[in-house]
């Protein structure tokens, strides 16, 4: 199965260089559907003109960002090296404490396909 998500462009790059090995997300109901070695077309925010294709390896839910955080090697997901408070900061520029409360989060392990 294919799924469409879009990315900022740090993300974007970073994956396309192989660079960030890990996608992290709200366990959302769009994300509940995923499974292993579906794939993900991920599209270049904002003018949505660049896409790549990579497969779904391994996925695992926390309650928190902070418990994700704290479980994974951060080197695969951000190559500026941040502490897991500087990406939980992140995280919750994006998505609210409560919606992070509400769904919990999604570790997704990726493999670049193009």
């Amino acid at each position: 199965m294919e799924h469409d998500m879009k990315l900022n462009s740090s993300g974007f790059y970073w994956i396309k260089e192989k660079k960030q090995k890990l996608e992290v997300r709200l366990f959302d109901d769009k994300r509940r559907i995923l499974n292993l070695w579906d794939i993900i077309i991920f599209t270049l925010l904002p003018d949505l003109t660049e896409e790549i294709k990579v497969k779904i390896v391994w996925l695992l839910v926390y309650s928190t960002f902070k418990e994700l955080f704290s479980e994974i090697d951060l080197e695969n997901w951000n190559a500026k090296n941040l502490s897991i408070e500087e990406c939980i900061k992140c995280c919750n520029q994006i998505y609210s404490l409560d919606d992070e409360l509400k769904y919990w989060v999604v570790w997704i392990e990726i493999e670049l396909l193009q």
